[in-house]
């Protein structure tokens, strides 16, 4: 039967959820060590990401439990796929641990500002890209798709996420400017919003006559 077939598939992927699950639950109790939180995050948002959430788990337990329940959703992806799968989600696993290693306490579930002694987070994989997070998490989702080969596993997954990212991430980065001011916006120029910047080099190449105004090309980036 398919249950059997998958077995080993099944493991991986509760294996990975698993350390998902311990690693948020670390950066949750974080929080919980940490002071008064300002919520920023409205309540239309927060009831869709529960509702998507709660989509996604249902798929991913019933895949677990009992695949046949959902193997109508199947997708026929070759093993070889699948075990890269495996691979993208302990990486991207691997990167969530690095990126609540690196908030600490800053970290919460839902938008919000610490009223007191809340820092810019630079250090980390934040020295490179200013939603880390973010990119691991879609790592992580990507796999559950590859690793179940289910469709509806990972359109409940995908399609709530990027809807939460599209809605929120502008109403992050536009706090964090208000908050940290020319401190956030130095680090945005430095910075890519989901993956690494790699255009200072591109840029210092394409106006080789401007060495008088070394910091033009950064200011001159509007990007996000």
């Amino acid at each position: 039967m398919h249950g059997h077939i998958d077995a080993p598939f099944r493991i991986a992927l509760g294996a990975i959820l698993l350390a998902t699950f311990v690693v948020r639950i670390y950066g949750h109790w974080q929080t919980l060590q940490a002071g008064k939180i300002r919520w920023m995050e409205g309540k239309v948002n927060i009831a869709l990401r529960i509702i998507a959430g709660l989509v996604g788990i249902t798929a991913l337990w019933t895949y677990l439990i009992w695949p046949e329940g959902i193997l109508w959703a199947s997708v026929p992806l070759p093993h070889l796929i699948r075990w890269l799968g495996v691979a993208a989600g302990a990486l991207g696993v691997a990167m969530l641990a690095w990126v609540h290693r690196a908030l600490g306490r800053n970290f919460a579930a839902s938008l919000h500002i610490r009223t007191e002694g809340h820092p810019l987070v630079t250090s980390g994989p934040y020295r490179w890209v200013r939603n880390p997070m973010y990119t691991s998490l879609y790592i992580i989702f990507i796999s559950f798709f590859l690793v179940s080969a289910n469709w509806l596993i990972g359109l409940a997954w995908l399609t709530g996420y990027t809807v939460l990212m599209i809605s929120r991430v502008p109403k992050e980065e536009a706090l964090m400017k208000q908050k940290f001011g020319d401190e956030y916006n130095a680090w945005r120029a430095r910075s890519g919003r989901f993956l690494p910047r790699f255009v200072k080099s591109d840029s210092r190449k394409r106006m080789p006559f401007k060495k008088t105004h070394p910091q033009e090309p950064r200011g001159a980036n509007t990007e996000s």
